[in-house]
């Protein structure tokens, strides 16, 4: 439907001053946690090499023991298009006083923003939920198969709420997560993720010098250990889910942008000839995913 003057009554009427644009976003939470790269083709795949284990001991004059090297689970991201428009009349476009409707593009590229932010999020909600891993499990899982056999966990078997014992046992699980082979990756947490109404204890937690509830006043070795993230988005079945990531160079969280949000303001080319309603357009392209089957990161839904 087309936006009408009747519909925008403001912006046609003189001694209207100033008009304002509601919440227009310029970093989004998730920015702490995803990888972000360009692409130049409609799908991205990813694979590794993987190598590991111990060196053998080797007595004089005897043969050396074999290493082994596997290839990586394989991933492909394909990118989804997405798209909207605003339909404006002529006549609302001839009587707008205050130019407004020509900084339009900035709301569109707004909802765009919006939507990066909503797709990476629902990404990670999924991890507790859906096997979308090149290995074939969820993102958060208690049996990640490992190349040379058994299993790995980036998942407490027993789901836990954030408390200082919590935090402390997360940590300790994050440092041991093993590689392929059994050995521990000691990878340390940096990034944290929390539903809002747990932002305030998470940095009771993390912030303070003493442990969080503890009546002794012991001195906190976590103080500032990791950069604590809320989002609006995460936490919407229960606010107790948390999780944490390494680096980003250490887990395969990733958003390809195929194209950037693009916005093609009014354009006698994309007039209708019957009505003369112009259109604003935005497009985007791309894909979020995990690369790397868990690694680099650990999750729990709370209880």
């Amino acid at each position: 439907m087309a936006l009408t003057r009747s519909a925008l009554t403001d912006l046609v009427t003189a001694g209207f001053d100033k008009y304002y644009f509601d919440a227009i976003r310029t970093g989004m939470p998730s920015d702490a946690i995803f990888n972000e790269s360009g692409s130049v083709k409609q799908s991205e795949k990813a694979s590794g090499l993987i190598t590991g284990g111990h060196l053998s001991t080797k007595a004089e004059g005897t043969p050396k023991a074999p290493l082994n090297a596997y290839l990586g689970y394989d991933t492909e991201l394909t990118h989804s298009t997405l798209a909207g428009y605003l339909e404006l009349t002529e006549e609302l476009i001839e009587d707008d006083l205050s130019g407004t409707i020509r900084r339009l593009p900035s709301g569109l590229a707004n909802i765009a923003a919006n939507t990066k932010e909503q797709q990476r999020i629902n990404f990670l909600l999924t991890g507790f939920t859906t096997a979308n891993g090149g290995d074939g499990k969820t993102l958060w899982a208690t049996d990640h198969p490992k190349k040379s056999g058994g299993t790995w966990a980036n998942r407490p078997s027993t789901e836990l709420d954030i408390s200082p014992a919590n935090y402390r046992a997360a940590r300790a699980a994050f440092y041991k997560m093993p590689d392929h082979y059994g050995v521990a990756r000691e990878q340390v947490a940096s990034v944290a993720l929390c539903a809002p109404e747990e932002f305030d204890y998470w940095n009771e937690i993390i912030k303070s010098s003493f442990v969080a509830d503890s009546a002794n006043r012991n001195e906190s070795n976590w103080q500032n250990s990791v950069q604590v993230v809320q989002s609006a988005r995460w936490g919407i079945s229960d606010t107790d889910q948390w999780a944490l990531f390494t680096d980003k160079a250490g887990h395969g969280i990733i958003m390809y942008e195929r194209l950037a949000p693009s916005v093609r303001a009014l354009d006698n080319s994309d007039s209708d000839f019957a009505t003369g309603n112009m259109r604003m357009q935005v497009r985007a392209r791309w894909s979020v995913g995990d690369e790397m089957s868990g690694i680099g990161t650990w999750g729990t839904t709370g209880i």
